[in-house]
């Protein structure tokens, strides 16, 4: 009778490789969780277990600090380097001066440029017309964008720095999106 009325209770499994990632690259919660774009409730409920770190979370985690994404995910208290090291404050530092060797602006330049190209391939794709009644996606996909570009500003907490660039260049963004708007223009008047 007992055992009818008790609760399956799942059990917790604390993210250990978490807490000791942080430990090495000296970060609280709420500054991890604002490198890897989710709330610091986010991050203590990885490390309390209330919630699994999942794989995609993980590659995010693996892209800001450089630690493998495996032993992240596996939880055990492990973290290892590229290349199959413990993971060290050394290791940190040479993945920001290696991947991100840059100043920040020339590096922005860098990642702004390939995902262009992401965002190219996307919208081309879009506006194709699919198989069957796979019509008109490109309004959907450019909201889907947009959506995504708000998201990411809060969950990363860019909002001011965001203010910041917009203002900084402000005459080069109406100059950028003059001109797209005459590009477009000029090729609806040749169809």
């Amino acid at each position: 009778m007992i055992q009818g009325t008790l609760r399956r209770v799942k059990k917790r499994r604390q993210n250990l490789s978490l807490k000791a990632l942080r430990k090495v690259i000296d970060r609280t919660q709420t500054t991890f969780a604002a490198m890897v774009g989710v709330s610091t409730d986010t991050v203590i409920s990885w490390e309390n277990g209330r919630n699994r770190l999942t794989p995609d979370k993980a590659r995010l985690i693996h892209m800001a600090t450089g630690a493998r994404p495996a032993e992240l995910v596996d939880g055990k208290g492990k973290v290892f380097n590229e290349d199959g090291a413990p993971y060290a404050v050394e290791d940190f530092k040479r993945w920001h001066e290696t991947y991100l060797i840059a100043p920040d602006m020339t590096k922005a330049e860098y990642f702004y440029r390939q995902g262009s190209i992401t965002l190219f391939l996307l919208f081309q794709a879009a506006a194709k017309p699919g198989s069957g009644k796979l019509k008109n996606r490109l309004p959907a996909v450019w909201g889907s964008f947009l959506q995504w570009a708000e998201r990411a500003s809060v969950d990363f907490k860019l909002k001011s720095q965001i203010g910041e660039v917009r203002n900084k260049h402000k005459a080069r963004l109406r100059e950028l999106s003059a001109k797209a708007h005459a590009n477009v223009k000029g090729k609806l008047c040749k169809v």
